[in-house]
């Protein structure tokens, strides 16, 4: 497990180095830049990867980067945006053997470096925006990605949940965006939605493997500038109780779909986060949860099921593939199940079970660079400070029943939305 330090600085106004120094084959750097997602930058933020990753001032195109990456032993990079409550993140990440695999005169390290800040701040420019020709294909790529989000029947169920759950609230806002906007899309306005990007946000650098100094040093010296502002993360409140939202959307689809949104009626403290780790794993987070075992290995209710926390927002979706028959019947199990949690209905090997299952997904996290860069990227989001697996684990080894039942009892449904054939008879309540 990660139980030693991860170092945390301030290099410049809101910019910030941390990293792990972890005995792995291959090295990863991500940088992520964090800022305010609103309705007017929700598409044109989703663009901008599209177009870092054509090329930059010192790698002007593709084939250029290509080698470059073939060259640092196949190395290998990404570029993306995404939306994290009421914030957009452009994380572009870079991994690659590490040095000492590699030989005593072989430096590859500070070459990957380079590449990845010159493609996020340095992007290839035409005039005043972007190549033009570029922007058209990807601008093309994007509408088509957006487009086809209805034919995953899942998570166009669930995306259909957060929009009306959260509806009125930034949170509501698809991460890719809207169609309807991208017309409205030139390389110049896109160029100057990119530099207002920069020009307003947090800088969140994460770094995991060998030779730390030297990498961090690197970084360092790239951001002494002062362009950058202050940045002030905003806390959104949770959704408010209130009467249930029913959605059933009629569309061409083999398998009735459901999803339903609860929510705690306030933001959560830390303590209730932890519990709340425990809650999912009991209720549906887990392979031996209720709702697996109730909804499908018992009652044949569903083809799959699962629950998801949101601590930020302290919400909890939950899933479902069903007969359209068994609408009503599956809404009922999952309500009834909380209510059960909620009412102190867990034996000791049950709640033993939860805990020894969220301590190792705990310990898992060690195993990895991707998944310590996630855990320390939500760690610094969320609290603006590092802290440890450790820490949280050893938490998790203390909770308890009257916690889980305390937690459970704040839940209430908030929103369902369920996409069913268009000549199947839909809620029945």
């Amino acid at each position: 497990m990660v139980n030693t330090s991860i170092e945390r600085q301030e290099i410049n106004k809101s910019v910030y180095i941390n990293s792990y120094s972890g005995n792995f084959k291959r090295n990863l750097l991500s940088i992520n830049l964090v800022s305010v997602a609103t309705r007017k930058n929700i598409t044109t933020s989703s663009l901008i990867p599209y177009l870092l990753e054509r090329g930059s001032e010192k790698y002007p195109d593709l084939i250029t980067i290509r080698r470059t990456l073939c060259d640092l032993y196949g190395s290998e990079m990404s570029l993306s945006m995404s939306s994290r409550g009421g914030e957009r993140v452009l994380s572009g990440s870079i991994v690659g053997i590490s040095e000492r695999y590699l030989g005593e005169d072989v430096f590859v390290d500070d070459k990957r470096v380079d590449l990845l800040l010159d493609l996020i701040f340095n992007p290839l420019t035409y005039g005043d925006g972007f190549s033009e020709t570029w922007f058209n294909i990807d601008k093309e790529k994007h509408r088509i990605r957006i487009e086809s989000e209805i034919e995953d029947k899942r998570d166009y169920c669930l995306k259909l949940l957060r929009e009306r759950f959260f509806k009125g609230d930034v949170r509501s806002l698809p991460t890719t965006g809207f169609a309807e906007d991208i017309d409205k899309i030139t390389p110049s306005s896109l160029y100057q939605a990119y530099k207002e990007f920069l020009k307003n946000c947090k800088i969140e650098v994460v770094y995991v493997g060998d030779k730390v100094e030297r990498v961090v040093s690197r970084i360092e010296s790239f951001f002494k500038f002062d362009e950058i502002s202050d940045y002030i993360t905003e806390s959104l409140p949770a959704i408010k109780y209130g009467e249930e939202e029913l959605i059933d959307l009629k569309l061409e689809t083999q398998q009735t779909k459901i999803a339903m949104a609860y929510t705690s009626g306030r933001n959560l403290t830390e303590r209730e986060k932890t519990v709340f780790r425990v809650v999912n794993v009991i209720l549906g987070g887990s392979p031996v949860s209720r709702l697996f075992k109730n909804l499908r290995e018992i009652n044949g209710l569903c083809y799959y099921c699962s629950s998801f926390p949101n601590f930020n927002s302290g919400s909890l979706m939950i899933d479902g593939g069903i007969d359209s028959n068994n609408i009503n019947k599956f809404r009922n199990v999952v309500n009834e199940e909380i209510s059960e949690l909620a009412s102190g209905e867990i034996d000791a090997k049950e709640l033993k079970n939860a805990i020894d299952i969220t301590g190792k997904r705990l310990k898992k996290i060690s195993d990895s660079p991707v998944a310590i860069i996630r855990w320390i990227l939500n760690s610094v989001l969320d609290k603006d400070k590092i802290e440890l697996p450790l820490d949280e684990f050893n938490r998790i080894m203390t909770v308890s029943k009257q916690e889980i039942s305390t937690l459970a009892e704040l839940f209430k449904i908030k929103t369902t939305v369920i996409l069913n054939q268009s000549d199947v008879e839909g809620l029945n309540v």
